[in-house]
């Protein structure tokens, strides 16, 4: 799983937007994410970053070479310095105990309450869409978001045989915001590794040439607690509330 440039200057603008002045703030990751960005970037995206905590990955080279990046891109931050200096804990769980993973969680599976309403921040780089249960997989994901708190989702919209499924716009569109959470963003992302970048797509409204091997990447903000409910699509009927 990976982060990309315009995810992490997005994961800075969300941090803005909490209360971490007043405490640090609990991020929790659905699988390990490698972020993909020049360490001499980072600390740009965020307005509360202590540069000194931040520390490059050992194994750079092969995490570039891994998804493509050239070599001239230099070392990646260290995941978990990178949300440390930003003043976040992250906490990091998978299914398969491969790499830098705190706790194993089937995510076909409900949550564990030790999980529930526990994060400020939700982020899936890429994973729903290796769970079978995929309406499960969303479900765990929001109920892990604790009031004010966010989640982030970047999955395939047309990555073929990548994962499972490739997901449509309105999928969190309807979900989130027929669930008590305000829909911020939603976007596609498209490009190389080294140069992503967010390009527009409708919300709820079918469209055509959707961009090659691009990601849906959305934001949505918990204004509400309430129990979660599946959602009925906006073309037939669903409404935001």
């Amino acid at each position: 799983m990976a982060i990309a440039a315009p995810i992490i200057q997005t994961i800075g603008a969300i941090l803005e937007q909490l209360p971490g002045t007043e405490r640090r703030l609990d991020v929790l990751s659905l699988a390990h994410p490698d972020m993909l960005m020049q360490m001499e970037r980072v600390g740009s995206l965020f307005a509360r970053f202590d540069a000194s905590r931040l520390r490059p990955r050992p194994d750079s080279e092969a995490v570039r070479r891994r998804h493509g990046l050239p070599d001239a891109y230099g070392e990646l931050p260290d995941t978990r310095s990178l949300f440390d200096a930003a003043g976040c804990d992250i906490r990091i769980v998978d299914v398969v105990e491969t790499g830098d993973v705190d706790d194993i969680v089937d995510l076909n599976e409900t949550l564990p309450d030790g999980y529930v309403e526990g994060y400020d921040l939700v982020i899936d780089p890429g994973t729903v869409e290796h769970c079978f249960n995929i309406g499960q997989a969303i479900r765990n994901a929001a109920r892990a978001v604790r009031e004010g708190g966010f989640v982030l989702h970047a999955n395939p919209m047309s990555m073929f045989n990548h994962g499972f499924y490739n997901l449509n716009p309105t999928l969190f569109y309807d979900f989130y915001s027929q669930n008590g959470f305000e829909v911020q963003m939603i976007a596609a992302m498209t490009g190389p590794a080294a140069a992503r970048k967010f390009i527009d797509v409708p919300t709820v409204k079918r469209f055509r040439n959707a961009p090659p091997e691009a990601r849906m990447v959305s934001v949505a903000r918990r204004m509400e607690m309430r129990p979660l409910k599946w959602p009925t699509q906006t073309k037939y009927g669903g409404e935001p509330g």
